[in-house]
């Protein structure tokens, strides 16, 4: 889908490091991630509530990354690719790879 303006300005943004938690925050969303576990969050600020959250450490691997997330009863995961959006992902990993030949060939697990 193409749109007049795809990017737009993010506006203020703040950043603090406190007590080994980056917190990045906006208007909006505050992101925050513990440097210590990897362990990340992400908060809808307007609606006070956690959007996406690290179910576990981040595994960071030679060509690969592994991401767990949590899940709650009532949400589902679609998405991962172009061939991976039309049914639920919930209780599976998935592996997404980039196999562009100018970038090289990378892949991130992600288990829901």
């Amino acid at each position: 889908m193409l749109v007049d303006r795809p990017r737009k300005e993010v506006g203020e943004l703040s950043l603090t490091d406190k007590d080994g938690v980056i917190t990045i925050s906006t208007g909006k969303i505050q992101i925050e991630m513990d440097k210590r576990t990897s362990l990340f969050k992400i908060t809808d600020k307007i609606r006070q509530k956690v959007v996406v959250e690290s179910a576990r450490p981040v595994d960071f691997m030679e060509k690969q990354v592994c991401l767990s997330l949590k899940a709650h009863d009532n949400e589902y995961f679609y998405g991962g690719g172009v061939q991976n959006g039309r049914f639920s992902h919930k209780g599976k990993s998935i592996r997404i790879v980039n196999t562009n030949q100018w970038t090289g060939k990378h892949s991130i697990n992600y288990k829901f």
